[in-house]
């Protein structure tokens, strides 16, 4: 049912990318794990006609593995427009996997916006050619993709990959080109301070730290933040510990509480019976606080308390007030037309509402096409420092330092 079910989607993104008219693409193809081509189920000539295959023939696909059966093959040598983008998507997509784990399916959420994304752009009058490779999460596939397609040294731009280990072998392999590569789901690139034309989304550690110290700074005379005592030698996440070292550096009232004073209900002289009370714990996970919520909601009646909180949160039913960060704006409003689309071509159910990945995969692109095609018109060579508006996500990128990568610095507090 599962493999039927990817049959079914497969051909719809493909006769989804045969509309874009605009994209530069000679076929669709469908190949084995050693790339070797087996069946298209979609061509499109240079003078952009699609042709289809039959149903009978898309469903024989059964009979082949099907591990880059979204991958665009491109002749390299054809003389293109200078306004042409030339853009690569480097993800998970585990097309040859019979069973996909779940997690994997914000994956095609984020190609589903993307198309959609593309589709838009060359509506427009945007020139494309967009390849598509199936990198798996592994460093020998990707490594294999980089062997097998050196054209991806000759893009303008590179979506993906997802994972760090990949990130670093792509990002070492284009060391010498003028690629530019845009990180959409890691915090943490090694690269970053080396490659000038690394486009990370998720902000730094740092950045959120530094965000949340200022808006608790601005409200100094009405917050009192509640640490969590560490024990000697005890390793806290590093985004704990850049909180704490901000909330110092900006000045913000703490008070310090031990585990054991919270459990034994002794928070009489920590917490502020005139303050808003915002406890921050050494943990980044919801499961090891169950043990201390049931103490905390006790002491509600007597003080105001709020939890720090982290995006992942929003899943649990936590009563308590909460502040936390999030790169994604709150409540977003989408247009008709991309729902439309969206239910045309992708007949499936998102894996994810918040955030959205499609939304994701669809601001990004939408974000890397313009950017592109403005530093081809100027041929520039740096991204000028302006925030650009999604439906999702916003951006405003800045290098990391003078001769960087760039960052997203676009944090929204959320204060509830």
């Amino acid at each position: 049912m599962m493999m039927r079910q990817f049959f079914k989607y497969s051909l719809l993104v493909c006769v989804f990318v045969g509309m874009l008219s605009h994209v530069q693409a000679q076929d669709i193809g469908v190949a084995d794990a050693k790339h070797k081509p087996c069946k298209h189920l979609l061509s499109l000539s240079h003078d952009n006609q699609q042709v289809v295959n039959s149903i009978a023939d898309t469903l024989a696909l059964n009979t082949f593995s099907i591990a880059d059966s979204l991958r665009l093959n491109v002749d390299s040598l054809r003389q293109l427009d200078s306004t042409t983008i030339r853009m690569a998507l480097l993800l998970p997509l585990h097309a040859d996997a019979v069973k996909r784990e779940k997690n994997m399916e914000r994956f095609y959420d984020f190609y589903a916006g993307s198309l959609i994304a593309i589709y838009e752009q060359q509506a427009k009058g945007q020139r494309l050619e967009i390849f598509t490779y199936d990198i798996g999460k592994t460093t020998p596939r990707m490594n294999e993709v980089l062997q097998q397609y050196p054209i991806i040294h000759q893009l303008d731009v590179i979506i993906g990959p997802a994972y760090s280990q990949q990130v670093d072998i792509v990002l070492d392999s284009l060391c010498h080109d003028s690629v530019w590569v845009m990180i959409p789901f890691l915090s943490r690139v090694k690269n970053l301070t080396n490659n000038p034309f690394v486009m990370k989304f998720n902000p730094s550690e740092q950045i959120e730290a530094d965000t949340i110290a200022r808006y608790l700074a601005q409200r100094k005379d009405s917050v009192n933040c509640v640490l969590l005592e560490t024990k000697p030698g005890e390793v806290i996440p590093s985004g704990i510990a850049a909180l704490h070292q901000a909330i110092e550096q900006y000045q913000v009232p703490t008070s310090m509480i031990s585990l054991k004073a919270i459990l034994s209900d002794s928070i009489e002289g920590v917490f502020m019976p005139d303050k808003e009370n915002i406890v921050i714990f050494n943990t980044e996970r919801y499961a090891n606080l169950q043990t201390v919520m049931p103490h905390l909601l006790k002491a509600c009646g007597e003080y105001r308390i709020t939890l720090f909180s982290h995006y992942s949160w929003q899943t649990e039913k936590i009563i308590l007030p909460q502040l936390y960060t999030s790169v994604f704006t709150t409540d977003p409003v989408v247009p008709a037309g991309y729902e439309q689309l969206f239910e045309q071509y992708f007949d499936h159910t998102l894996s994810s509402y918040q955030p959205r990945y499609d939304l994701l995969g669809y601001d990004l692109t939408n974000y890397v096409i313009t950017m592109i095609g403005k530093l081809k018109k100027n041929k520039a060579t740096t991204i000028t420092s302006e925030v650009w508006t999604g439906i999702q996500a916003d951006i405003f990128f800045q290098p990391a330092t003078r001769m960087s990568g760039y960052e997203n610095n676009v944090v929204h507090i959320i204060h509830q």
